[in-house]
């Protein structure tokens, strides 16, 4: 048995964590710090990887991993040995690698750079006859020990694909070593590792990444757009055979690259033996056949066309000269279709950039670093692009769809939702327009119901057709099929959509809290999302628990309108203007279209005393959305406090006329009425209020106090009475109260 060594007998006791004793950091990463330390049980040297953070998303993440790469057991899989607790911090135990990572090691030659990838797509092979997928394959995350033993490290990311489709959600991974498929944030299966072998034998043989840029974003680009420089090209000694192993890693579509990671390996084996590799240059004639197999039934028919016609002329003219208009003629045609199918295939191409291009600038929303102003921009440039598309193809689905998807993303549902239903019309079957359609739809679901409590119930009943068509194109949108049928991949956002409309129904149709709490759960589970963190908050009962999941939905995703408006909602009940006004402000950067965000801002503003500010907010919501009730009564109540009586009854009214049923509109329009001398009227409001919202002390005491000036003595009296049975022990009004009491007693 190993002695303990000096440097563990040396800590203090602060570095012990259960059987392990920490001596020295080796590094840090996103989730947290790797420290070598000693296990006193077994005495061995281990790697314990603490979690950074400790919320519940995170420390499920740290499960995942020593949970998945604990079932793993290859030579070339850094083995998992358990995970613990201590001190309220989480830690995986594993196998200590002494060593450096591939990064850090000298690339000594090509052969052994060859060795150590083909090393680890063994190791990777195993993990996906399991069905994991690493999806963070890279130099950093292959460590060598001082044999040169190659191991896999970091299963953090990875995810399970037995039984499941391939794993599609936001983007995970680093940049520069990911997948095209990946960065878009669409689905990915082992091909995806495949391809961040071939980039990590791309750094090792030409010491540069694939792919680099200034910033995550502009990296994902060129990932999506651009091929990389031919390894020969950097380093004219390497191999063609090589260089042809490393390009088909790096395919832009799947399935030309390698299956798997077994298949890497063996070609790689082959390379090493001298034998003859898979792999090879793909010619420009094979692209060619490739993009225009579709279009060749065009080319038929048209020489069909041609062959009727010859049949006709034969009659009149002779044998030679039939035979040689006809292979003219014949000739014409199939050039004028190829120039056709040509063009045709450029426009889908670009179509497709543009479809890319679309999914991988909403990924900027995800991060952090990037200024949403410019992922918003860029998502515009986007759309004008494909207005020229449309134009050209009016009587296509295909460019409307894509539109339609850059304008959702900017919060234009009513363009999206039109360019929608143009597909659609077009095609009735166009899987990807159905499931955006109902996207579409569900936003417009939320936004019709978020607003004034008082008139939730009939919010909801208007809305429900939204959410019954939204269901129905969900349904018609079909499986997993899309790339083969429409050219379009299925997005994360897709199985969202799918998702929430569930626990919608759940929740507004069946009443069913808990199944929809459950709903968002188990779907969490399988694939974090900042969607349903934020749903989950805006549905808990528990007010730390709906802020908590606010916080969690922006840490997945930092520039999200619809949770900043939440949190500055949150704020704002709790009169912390500053901090409300601090998150509406970003949520419009975000969401610059919204009535619902600058009504909420409306009312920020004035809490802080600025009541221009308010009237002005709520102006430009109505001018977006007329019929925004609670714009009508913010600006209303503003009104009211800068002694504009007639303006703040008239956008009261103004509210009445859009749902009468909304007591607080009633209630601010009394004590406008009551203000003006209009007793009657006040009288009226305050009890259509009381029977609206059920009893209240304030509209009981202002009732009182209108039917004091009335001359209505029984009536104040009754209303004073009331007011104070039902208030608090500190209301404001009490002893005011208590006073006009008594006063009209005595004058009984």
């Amino acid at each position: 048995m190993e002695p303990v060594p000096e440097e563990v007998l040396a800590q203090p006791a602060s570095e012990r964590f259960g059987k392990f004793v920490r001596t020295r950091k080796l590094g840090a990463g996103g989730m947290g710090e790797v420290w070598k330390a000693w296990d006193t049980e077994l005495r061995r040297w281990v790697a314990l990887k603490f979690l950074k953070g400790g919320d519940d998303e995170e420390v499920e993440r740290f499960r995942r991993e020593a949970h998945m790469a604990g079932n793993l057991s290859h030579p070339h899989i850094a083995a998992i040995h358990e995970m613990e607790s201590a001190y309220g911090r989480h830690y995986i135990a594993m196998q200590y690698v002494d060593g450096q990572t591939l990064k850090a090691a000298p690339r000594i030659d090509r052969r052994t750079s060859v060795r150590r990838v083909r090393d680890a797509s063994r190791g990777v092979a195993y993990a996906h006859e399991r069905g994991i997928v690493h999806r963070d394959l890279k130099p950093e995350n292959l460590m060598l020990d001082d044999r040169g033993h190659v191991y896999v490290m970091d299963f953090g990311l990875a995810r399970s694909v037995l039984g499941h489709r391939p794993v599609s959600g936001s983007i995970v991974g680093t940049p520069a070593y990911m997948a095209p498929e990946q960065a878009i944030g669409v689905g990915v299966d082992g091909r995806a590792d495949v391809y961040s072998l071939g980039a990590t034998l791309y750094e090792l043989l030409t010491d540069r990444a694939p792919f680099r840029g200034a910033t995550a974003l502009e990296i994902l680009r060129k990932v999506r757009d651009e091929d990389a420089m031919r390894p020969r090209a950097i380093r004219p000694e390497i191999e063609a055979d090589l260089e042809a192993i490393v390009l088909k890693c790096l395919e832009k579509e799947p399935a030309r690259r390698y299956p798997g990671a077994k298949a890497l390996a063996d070609d790689l084996d082959r390379w090493l033996q001298g034998n003859p590799v898979s792999a090879h240059f793909p010619s420009l004639s094979y692209r060619l056949r490739k993009r225009l197999a579709k279009r060749w039934a065009l080319v038929g028919v048209g020489l069909a066309g041609a062959v009727a016609v010859g049949l006709v002329a034969a009659l009149l003219i002779p044998p030679w000269l039939q035979e040689r208009e006809a292979r003219r003629r014949t000739e014409r045609l199939r050039e004028e279709e190829r120039e056709r199918a040509r063009q045709r295939e450029q426009d889908l191409k670009e179509l497709g950039a543009l479809w890319a291009q679309v999914l991988i600038e909403k990924q900027g929303l995800h991060m952090a670093g990037e200024d949403p102003r410019r992922v918003l921009g860029r998502i515009r440039e986007v759309v004008s692009r494909v207005d020229d598309y449309v134009g050209r193809h009016p009587y296509e689905p295909h460019g409307y769809c894509v539109r339609a998807r850059g304008s959702a993303y900017l919060g234009e549902l009513e363009e999206a939702e039109k360019d929608l239903r143009r597909a659609l019309e077009l095609d009735g079957g166009f899987s990807p327009a159905a499931a955006l359609l109902a996207r579409v739809l569900l936003d417009r679901y939320v936004q019709h119901n978020y607003g004034i409590a008082d008139a939730l119930a009939d919010r909801l009943r208007e809305s429900q057709p939204l959410l019954e068509e939204a269901s129905l194109w969900l349904a018609r949108s079909g499986g997993d099929e899309w790339v083969a049928t429409w050219g379009m991949a299925k997005t994360r956002e897709d199985d969202v959509t799918a998702t929430l409309c569930r626990a919608f129904r759940a929740m507004y149709c069946d009443r069913d809290h808990d199944g929809a709490l459950k709903i968002l759960r188990l779907a969490d589970e399988r694939e974090p999302s900042a969607e349903y963190s934020w749903w989950s908050g805006m549905w808990s009962r528990s007010p730390e628990e709906r802020f908590r999941l606010v916080e969690q939905a922006l840490k997945r995703m930092p520039h999200f309108a619809a949770a900043y408006l939440e949190r500055g909602f949150w704020s704002l009940e709790r009169r912390d203007y500053a901090a409300a006004l601090k998150d509406f402000e970003r949520a419009l950067v975000l969401s610059p279209r919204s009535a619902l965000v600058y009504v909420n801002r409306a009312s920020a503003r004035g809490g802080a005393g600025d009541l221009d500010g308010a009237i002005e907010d709520c102006t430009r919501a109505i001018e977006i959305d007329p019929r925004r009730a609670e714009a009508f009564l913010v600006r209303g109540s503003a009104r009211l406090m800068k002694g504009d009586l007639d303006g703040g009854i008239a956008d009261c009214t103004r509210v009445l006329e859009i749902n009468a049923r909304i007591a607080k509109a009633h209630e601010i329009r009394g004590g406008a009425r009551l203000q003006r001398g209009q007793y009657d009227l006040a009288i009226d409001d305050f009890t259509r209020a009381l029977n609206l919202g059920g009893p209240n002390a304030l509209i009981l005491f202002n009732r009182a106090r209108a039917r004091d000036c009335a001359k209505d003595v029984e009536g104040a009296i009754a209303d004073y009475a009331w007011a104070l049975a039902i208030a608090p022990p500190n209301w404001p009004f009490r002893a005011p109260a208590e006073e006009q009491l008594r006063r009209l007693r005595g004058k009984r």
